[in-house]
């Protein structure tokens, strides 16, 4: 619905000739028994049914056309069609091409669509995320073309190519190559990069949140003496890679909250079981990869016997770097039997 309003507001004011209404109204046949009034009146709702029958039939005609010839146009923030060959951002933006997927663009990235499914980015930094499927997607940057099925990728003008989840194809001159997650071509030659250097402009804009899962493993019944081994599992939609900090600093700051009272965690008993790892042995996060830490819990922290409210509380340290992530993130509530 919203890739057609796009294509309906980008349409011109359609101007029907001057004798459109004659020509109705010699068509239609006066009733014999009605009042002189009713007759007027009857002639009134039939042109105007004859009219929204035409504008009707008009508007969905020039769709059609416009839609083959063009596709669906992209749609800004705001719900606006762009219907300009080349944009500019002037702040950071983000464009929705209906069917194809999401662009997003820092601040004075300039792109020239050729299609939908094509583009070319004259200058700046866009982020794509594409919707899997057999048509394709293609960025041009200078002389290399970027080829993607569906996946997330990053392109910056003229030369840099990187990928944070799929594969993507770069055909320049110097040859074809094939990029996986954690690569980049810079002037069509191969080399390791780390992603997130490059999508840091992305996450100054996004803010990204973290949201934090409590995952009992099917032990909700709590029995004095018997050990618990729940998981605590971090969560974001961040591209760029959030630092959570060293293993040791993440284990030391949860706790739970039981029937509204908090008892904080033996920090040796909380455990990084599966992560994305950074430089120093950082803990880091994103969209692609979770923290899941395995907490070893103490049937002592529940006093009360009974059904129990408890959830989870993840409240970081002092950030010693401004990649570090900062604040408090609370799980679900969830209800175990105390025995």
């Amino acid at each position: 619905m919203q890739s057609t309003l796009s294509l309906l507001k980008a349409l011109p004011e359609i101007e029907p000739s001057a004798d459109l209404w004659k020509k109705i109204e010699a068509r239609l046949e006066t009733p014999v028994s009605a009042p002189v009034g009713k007759v007027h009146h009857f002639k009134f709702w039939l042109r105007a049914a004859a009219a929204a029958s035409i504008l009707a039939a008009a508007l969905s005609f020039a769709v059609v056309a416009k839609a083959t010839r063009t596709g669906a146009l992209p749609i800004d923030e705001t719900g606006k069609a762009i219907t300009s060959e080349r944009y500019t951002a002037t702040q950071f933006t983000t464009l929705r091409i209906p069917d194809v997927g999401t662009l997003k663009l820092n601040k004075n990235a300039t792109l020239r669509f050729e299609s939908p499914r094509a583009l070319v980015l004259e200058s700046g930094e866009l982020f794509a995320d594409i919707i899997p499927s057999g048509q394709g997607f293609q960025i041009r940057s200078g002389d290399s073309t970027v080829r993607v099925k569906g996946t997330r990728f990053g392109v910056t003008a003229p030369s840099t190519v990187y990928v944070v989840e799929g594969a993507v194809e770069v055909k320049s001159p110097r040859g074809n190559l094939n990029l996986g997650p954690q690569q980049a071509s810079v002037e069509s030659r191969l080399t390791e990069i780390g992603a997130g250097d490059h999508l840091r402009w992305l996450q100054q804009y996004e803010r990204p949140a973290v949201r934090l899962k409590l995952d009992p493993r099917d032990q909700t019944t709590i029995t004095p003496g018997a050990p618990l081994k729940w998981h605590l599992i971090l969560e974001t939609d961040a591209l760029a890679p959030l630092t959570l900090g060293k293993p040791r600093d993440v284990s030391q700051f949860f706790s739970l909250i039981i029937n509204g009272h908090a008892r904080p965690l033996d920090a040796a008993r909380v455990t990084v079981k599966e992560a994305k790892g950074g430089a120093n042995g950082l803990v880091r996060l994103d969209v692609t990869h979770p923290c899941i830490l395995e907490c070893s819990v103490d049937p002592g922290l529940f006093p009360e016997k009974g059904r129990v409210t408890v959830r989870a509380v993840f409240t970081s340290g002092n950030p010693s770097a401004d990649t570090l992530w900062e604040g408090t993130v609370r799980s679900q509530s969830l209800t175990v039997e105390v025995r």
